[in-house]
């Protein structure tokens, strides 16, 4: 790691890897790796990707990819120093004291963020990581034909480096994504325009743009991205002589980029939210289980919404008797009826007068069905459908003519679509 260049890391999907040319257990010149190391937007404080991204845009010479990754001969001996300034800085503060943490010098050293990592991840969960994944990330030989025969592997290193970051592998959480610039709710124009912008941005705030290696850029993308989702982190917390805060990728970033930075879950992932790696299986379970009961939810509400709707289209909602739509809706039937009789040309030139007076009053009696041509009526004393020249004086030979269109018209009733009763004036 002390003699890493920029050209050692990259990003994969969503996590970043390492891979050096050697080790304190591999002293070849075989490469050593992929190590994969993932973000945590959660805990903004020891996220690894965001201290990269404040390193890089710190010293932008490094992604040139020609100098090493941090300067000087001794990284060993610099850090040790740094971090025992640290601790005598803070030995007497009160954050150490609530953290119930009491050191003599000496107790503390460079190895113990190393060791404690991997405590933590051997231990520190009711379900850990293989533990020849554990010693393969940290260098310490197997033994005997352990190391012959077990080498790395990528899921058991994944599931390793998220641990590492300080994720709880016994929640749902645990299957977060890194920070990323989401796309998928605008436009394909705009989507262009902001890709374009973002790149634009960082080509004119990174100095001796034209000189980063192509491969380099996507590094360099998502470490932008962790700058702007912990945008307001960063500007509270950092120290105000830190450089990040004078350099142009932090103080002028524009607020239409900042809202693009995000995470994700795959219960609520997108188009442009990267694969998902390095989780294990009850935690897949744990997630789908999440997924299941949001879209349960969310159909609880919009049942309820159409319920609303429809309930509301038909006045359940008012405290009236909805008068007008009651009106207008016998009107609009009763206009279809007439039409209806106009169509079916009910008119009768041979009925006369004097039928309506021989018959007492006017009356009409319609039957219609749409599959058989069955229409028998009576209309101002004519009974259509029966011989015009029919006598009718009597009051018996009337009344017989009657009930024979009344058992007509019961019968057709009973197979008629369209039904209207017949009413006599009288």
């Amino acid at each position: 790691m002390a003699g890493a260049k920029i050209n050692h890391i990259s990003f994969r999907d969503d996590f970043l890897v390492f891979e050096f040319a050697k080790s304190k257990g591999n002293q070849t010149r075989e490469p050593h790796g992929p190590c994969h190391v993932y973000t945590n937007p959660l805990k903004p404080w020891i996220c690894p990707v965001l201290s990269l991204a404040r390193y890089l845009f710190c010293y932008p010479d490094v992604l040139k990819g020609d100098v090493p990754l941090f300067e000087g001969t001794n990284q060993y001996a610099r850090y040790s120093a740094c971090f025992m300034q640290l601790l005598n800085e803070h030995q007497t503060k009160e954050d150490l004291k609530k953290m119930i943490i009491v050191f003599e010098p000496g107790d503390l050293g460079t190895h113990s963020a190393r060791k404690g990592v991997a405590t933590m991840v051997a231990a520190g969960y009711t379900v850990s990581p293989p533990i020849v994944s554990l010693c393969l990330r940290a260098g310490w030989a197997l033994g005997g034909v352990k190391d012959k025969y077990l080498f790395r592997e990528n899921a058991g290193d994944m599931h390793t480096g998220r641990c590492s970051s300080c994720h709880d592998s016994g929640t749902k959480e645990f299957a977060i994504s890194l920070v990323y610039f989401d796309f998928s709710i605008l436009e394909a124009a705009e989507k262009t325009r902001k890709k374009r912008q973002i790149r634009e941005f960082l080509e004119s705030a990174l100095p001796d743009s034209e000189n980063i290696p192509t491969s380099i850029w996507k590094l360099v993308n998502f470490c932008f991205a962790a700058i702007c989702h912990s945008y307001e982190f960063l500007n509270k917390n950092l120290h105000q002589q830190c450089p990040l805060r004078v350099t142009v990728v932090f103080k002028d970033i524009p607020q239409e980029i900042v809202e693009l930075a995000t995470y994700k879950y795959p219960w609520n992932n997108t188009e442009d939210t990267p694969k998902f790696t390095g989780i294990p299986p009850h935690v897949t379970q744990l997630a789908k289980l999440e997924k299941l009961e949001l879209q349960m939810a969310s159909l609880k509400v919009d049942i309820i919404d159409e319920m609303k709707q429809e309930m509301d289209s038909r006045g359940f909602a008012s405290t009236g008797y909805n008068t007008n739509l009651i009106t207008e809706a016998i009107k609009n039937a009763f206009s279809t009826l007439v039409n209806k009789i106009d169509n079916l040309g009910l008119s009768n030139p041979n009925s006369s007068s004097q039928d309506s007076d021989n018959i007492g009053g006017g009356g009409v009696f319609i039957l219609e069905d749409e599959g058989r041509e069955e229409i028998t009526a009576f209309i101002n004393g004519a009974v259509l459908g029966y011989p015009d020249d029919i006598s009718l004086s009597t009051d018996e030979e009337r009344h017989l003519v009657e009930k024979k269109v009344r058992e007509h018209a019961a019968k057709s009733v009973k197979i008629s679509k369209l039904k209207v009763g017949y009413h006599n004036i009288d």
